[in-house]
């Protein structure tokens, strides 16, 4: 991926040569052409099928604009300065563009007048993101959450797919596939003293067998975001896995949230001891780890792997997608920057499967979870772990996660599937 202030698409080149040539109304028909076509602006990368050129437009409709900055897409999280827009002389258009991956699916903002004051800290990224807009031309707009149940933390985001990004049809209801129940409920964890949501998703069809288990912490977003009931729904019609049972649990507030799920060893205990037990004693499921999957995204990704460390006899399988392997402090504790990556490697094996993921714009100035989500891959591997992983070209986002959830699922499911039939 590269950025140049200079101007890199072909119509822009064209509208420039237009207005220098005196037209002077090529620029309101530009405008037109981008209201009924949207935005940005998509083109195709000369002698280069796997890549595109996409423009980021903006118009200076009260000439108050300062500066247009780029949040979240193709640009750096934090690199404020070096994502700002810049305007085409002598008009009310500001232009910035980047030459992305064909399958590139992400969401982005625009600060307007952003300060461009450094990046210190991750905190920086998401107050900007809090404030920023949308894109006026882009009528492809998603809720995004930066928080949790209870709390107002959302932002509003615009989302760009290109032509290429992978198509998923798994995560649509479709007609004649019979729907599974999802009870909503609250569990009181005695050990801890606090609440969760716990949402419990139970098959449509009967089986022999017992379902096996699913279990993904930031349940609220799978249910909500990524629309795991209906995905279950048509895996099992289309006989693609046996049943399984999904339970989602959810934190309260994020401050409990990412204390717990970064390597929390009070909350591991009340998974081992009180919960888990308590998923099997009110419901039907697979008491065989092989046909245990334990899950998450971003810091519920590590909390699966740490969980999978501590409890193979619970479960024997770990996904995780985006996983924040480069952070396992939460709360008080605090420690080296990698410090679950270490652990895995100091320890002795144990009997886990593994599905990870990471997107490839998954990174911010000062920290590079890419490198980190291929650090822990490779020590599992050399730890001799079967390791599924893949890389996405998007970033730490849901419109990229509820489709790849699929493939990282099904990694495991038909996996566990086969060693439990064959013992």
């Amino acid at each position: 991926m590269s950025t140049q202030a200079l101007l890199l698409s072909p119509r822009l080149m064209r509208l420039q040569q237009e207005l220098e040539a005196g037209n002077q109304d090529a620029l309101a028909a530009f405008w037109q052409e981008r209201e009924q076509a949207g935005g940005p602006l998509i083109e195709p990368l000369e002698g280069d099928a796997a890549q595109m050129l996409v423009t980021f437009l903006w118009r200076d409709v009260d000439g108050q604009t300062r500066n247009v900055v780029v949040l979240g897409g193709p640009a750096l999280p934090g690199a404020f300065a070096e994502n700002q827009l810049h305007r085409l002389p002598f008009t009310d258009l500001w232009y910035r563009t980047y030459c992305v991956p064909a399958d590139l699916r992400t969401t982005y903002q625009f600060s307007l007048n952003d300060p461009l004051t450094p990046c210190r800290e991750i905190q920086d990224v998401l107050i900007r993101m809090m404030h920023a807009r949308t894109d006026p031309l882009n009528p492809r707009q998603m809720r995004s959450p930066l928080g949790l149940p209870g709390k107002q933390d959302f932002m509003q985001v615009s989302i760009l797919e290109l032509p290429a990004a992978p198509v998923q049809h798994w995560i649509l209801p479709q007609k004649g596939v019979p729907r599974g129940a999802v009870k909503l409920s609250m569990f009181l964890a005695r050990r801890l003293q606090r609440t969760y949501h716990v949402a419990v998703y139970m098959p449509p069809v009967e089986s022999t067998e017992p379902p096996g288990l699913l279990l993904l912490f930031d349940g609220w977003m799978y249910l909500n975001y990524m629309s795991v009931p209906t995905v279950m729904d048509n895996l099992i019609h289309a006989g693609k896995i046996a049943p399984y049972m999904v339970v989602l649990l959810s934190h309260m507030d994020y401050g409990t949230r990412r204390q717990e799920l970064l390597c929390h060893y009070p909350f591991l205990d009340f998974l081992c001891e009180e919960f888990v037990p308590w998923i099997r004693e009110n419901y039907r499921v697979s008491s065989d780890p092989a046909r245990a999957i334990v899950g998450g995204v971003s810091a519920g990704g590590v909390a699966a792997a740490f969980t999978g460390l501590h409890a193979p006899d619970l479960f024997g399988n770990v996904l995780s997608q985006s996983g924040t392997f480069w952070s396992s402090s939460g709360g008080d504790v605090q420690r080296e920057g990698e410090w679950l990556t270490a652990e895995y490697e100091r320890r002795e094996p144990v009997a886990l499967r593994f599905s990870l993921e990471i997107g490839r714009f998954d990174r911010y100035v000062l920290i590079d979870p890419v490198a980190a989500t291929r650090r822990f891959r490779d020590v599992l591997q050399r730890q001799g772990y079967a390791v599924d992983y893949a890389e996405f070209n998007g970033g730490h986002d849901f419109v990229c996660w509820r489709y790849s959830f699929v493939e990282r699922f099904l990694a495991l499911a038909q996996c566990g599937e086969e060693k439990g039939a064959n013992g």
